[in-house]
């Protein structure tokens, strides 16, 4: 390759933002709230149905959270790869190809796709260990004591609180890109709704079913764009064709300059210090995320230890290929677009936004391609983002509720009976007595119970008749209703939370950059933290957040 061709390509001097046609408010709005919104609260009408009049599904409080622990090896891994699959893996590949080269696209996936390969174990585990948990922290209780137990509940919330940060932060960008001109508060009416909707009427059960039909569409979206890359009409126009012509791409991209740790100081090497840098901390950084996500793990719960680790090895392969497949022509489209134009057409900021995603699918597949993006980044995000709301409820109820503020009974401690409150094993101390309670699928007066149960009336008309389960049975019809009201009040907590952390990082930029520019530092408190650098600062971080 000839180095002296290498071109080191400069971001736009101007502020202006590069626009695209984008779509109109109004439609895209219909076509997300109806589309998504729409179409999986009927798909999670239809599952609770089938489940409560068909297979007699109890629809107690753990099937809520655990899908009732059959989940089939299909179900299991496409939930698993459409809940590691970020949207930020979508858009932010492209952009870090962009800085540090072709390499960097499969260190990062590869790197991700070993972290779900390497979760059997830890499933296995779990599963045949902890059967009955349903939540990583009741694990931590049972082992460790109140004290670690409270410590890990704060770290799973903790872990929830960022990864819905970033899906609320990269779906308003996305909605940015794609529909000039919309309001921040609608971006967020918008993503709270696709989160809560459908979680909120089916639980972890309906969210298996609709990752499994939004990963199909992805896919079938994914497949309409590479077909449209690769095999392109002869009647395209030439600016079109300048984006897909392969010939044209392959010569624009090895005359732009890559970093100088590249091989050659080319974008097109596997050879990137950077890039392998890259997926390193990418990979340490998801795996210690995913370990502390509830949400990872409740879809590990819910299905057997066998389906459960076939699951996750083909969902390892399925993650590899959607990443990939959108990243890699949208990465090698946009350098060769600011290589024609001779600088990049994005600013560092809509860069690092993600915004080349679009412009590169507006360009393919004109006002197509600004749909099929919002098709492909909306499925990622309503699975990801309404099994964090299910995970932040289940530690809620479980964990918090269940464990320490209202729980069944008070003096019940790690191994004990709930129902009568003796320990259920010995210990090795054959002079202590144990618990004696027959499990209720062996108890014969439960039978008219779980009929009652699979009727389908509202809890407040279930009277249970068994002297044994039956106490136990209302406390979790009363612990399911809420389960309702906390998923709703979870969702609806999401809207002012934009606005609040805005606030707080308004006022800390403020405070910082009053301190450490000014020598007079917070002493001087009206005039340090009035100067236009603090101001700008503050109010540079409000408008971001």
């Amino acid at each position: 390759m000839n180095r002296s061709c290498k071109i080191d390509l400069e971001y736009p001097t101007s502020n202006e933002r590069y626009t695209t046609v984008g779509l109109p408010v109004l439609d895209a709005t219909v076509f997300i709230v109806v589309g998504f919104g729409g179409l999986s609260i009927i798909v999670a009408l239809i599952h609770n149905a089938l489940h409560r009049y068909f297979f007699k599904d109890q629809h107690r409080l753990d099937t809520v959270f655990d899908a009732g622990g059959r989940v089939t090896t299909s179900l299991t891994a496409v939930t698993v790869a459409s809940q590691v699959l970020w949207p930020v893996d979508l858009v932010q590949t492209s952009v870090i190809a962009t800085k540090s080269g072709l390499g960097t696209i499969y260190f990062y996936v590869v790197g991700l796709a070993m972290i779900i390969a390497v979760f059997p174990c830890l499933t296995l585990n779990f599963k045949t260990k902890a059967p009955g948990a349903k939540t990583y922290p009741q694990v931590v209780c049972a082992r460790y004591g109140k004290a670690s137990h409270i410590l890990y509940c704060c770290i799973a919330l903790a872990t929830n609180l960022i990864t819905i940060t970033s899906m609320i932060l990269t779906g308003k960008y996305i909605l940015e890109a794609v529909i000039p001109g919309i309001s921040t508060e609608l971006s967020v009416l918008i993503l709270v709704f696709l989160f809560g909707s459908y979680c909120y009427i089916g639980g972890l059960g309906a969210a298996f079913y609709i990752s499994y039909f939004n990963t199909s569409l992805m896919c079938i979206a994914l497949a309409v764009f590479s077909w449209q890359f690769l095999s392109p009409p002869d009647d395209l126009p030439e600016a079109v064709r300048n984006v897909t012509d392969i010939k044209t791409i392959y010569e624009s991209v090895r005359c732009v300059k890559g970093p100088s740790l590249n091989a050659a100081d080319s974008l097109l090497t596997f050879r990137s210090v950077s890039g392998f840098t890259y997926g390193v901390v990418a990979f340490f950084m998801v795996l210690a995320l995913n370990c502390c996500d509830q949400a990872m793990w409740q879809s590990r719960i819910a299905a057997k230890p066998e389906q459960g680790v076939t699951g996750f090895l083909i969902g390892c392969f399925l993650y590899f290929s959607i990443p990939t497949s959108l990243a890699l022509p949208t990465f090698l489209s946009y350098v060769s677009l600011s290589y024609q134009n001779g600088s990049y057409l994005l600013s560092q900021s809509d860069m690092d936004n993600g915004f080349i995603t679009n412009i590169v699918m507006e360009k393919v597949l004109d006002t197509s391609g600004s749909y099929l993006l919002l098709m492909i980044v909306f499925m990622a995000l309503m699975a990801t983002g309404s099994g964090e709301v299910i995970a932040a409820s289940s530690i809620i109820i479980y964990d918090i509720y269940k464990t320490y503020l209202g729980p069944f009974r008070k003096d019940c401690g790690a191994g004990c009976c709930p129902l009568c409150g003796v320990m259920k094993f010995s210990l090795g101390d054959k002079d202590r007595s144990y618990c004696q309670c027959i499990y209720s699928a062996e108890c014969s007066k439960c039978v008219a119970d779980v009929e009652l149960c699979t009727s389908g009336r509202p809890e407040y008309q279930l009277h249970y008749q068994c002297p044994i389960h039956g106490e136990y049975r209302h406390y979790e019809d009363m612990l399911k209703e809420y389960k309702g009201w906390t998923i709703m009040w979870i969702s609806l907590a999401l809207i002012p939370y934009g606005a609040i952390s805005g606030l707080i990082a308004s006022i800390a930029a403020l405070l910082i950059v009053a301190e450490v520019v000014h020598d007079a530092g917070l002493s001087d408190f009206f005039v340090t933290t009035s100067s236009d650098y603090s101001l700008l600062r503050g109010m540079h971080c409000w408008t971001f957040s």
